[in-house]
């Protein structure tokens, strides 16, 4: 029994040694390069998370400026139209003003010249009027009346 538990006892320092030795050639080989590539990976994917971020947020300062330059463009455009439309309103009364001006002084010669040409029928009509009651006079009476 002793030879078979001085048996065992080699055996089992024999099997810890060898894995203290498995141990650091695994920690040594294996685990500590895993490891250095696994935190690299974490340290690029954390990088590009940041990126990201950093991009993320240029993007919408770029799209807030944006929107503020679009709605500065309406302002813009909505305050020349409301400008030009003013502007075109005054031409418009100031055309229309000219028409009826225009209009009313045309009226005014129109009446001027119609009284002119009135008064002319008249006079004429007046200077007929006398030739024909002196022609029906002479006819009736058979004699010249003065």
């Amino acid at each position: 029994m002793e030879v078979l538990l001085g048996y065992f006892n080699l055996t089992l320092i024999f099997q810890l040694v060898i894995f203290l030795i498995l141990m650091f050639l695994l920690t040594r080989l294996l685990f500590r390069p895993i490891l250095r590539v696994i935190q690299r990976r974490e340290e690029l994917i954390s990088g590009g998370k940041g990126q990201a971020e950093s991009f993320s947020a240029q993007a919408k300062e770029l799209m807030e400026r944006y929107q503020a330059g679009l709605a500065e463009a309406k302002k813009r455009a909505l305050e020349e139209w409301e400008r030009l439309r003013a502007e075109g309103l005054a031409t418009e009364a100031q055309t229309i003003k000219g028409a009826n001006e225009e209009g009313q002084r045309m009226l005014a010669e129109v009446k001027q010249a119609l009284q002119v040409e009135s008064g002319k029928a008249r006079e004429y009509l007046r200077q007929q009027t006398e030739l024909i009651s002196s022609e029906i006079a002479v006819k009736l009476l058979g004699r010249q009346v003065h």
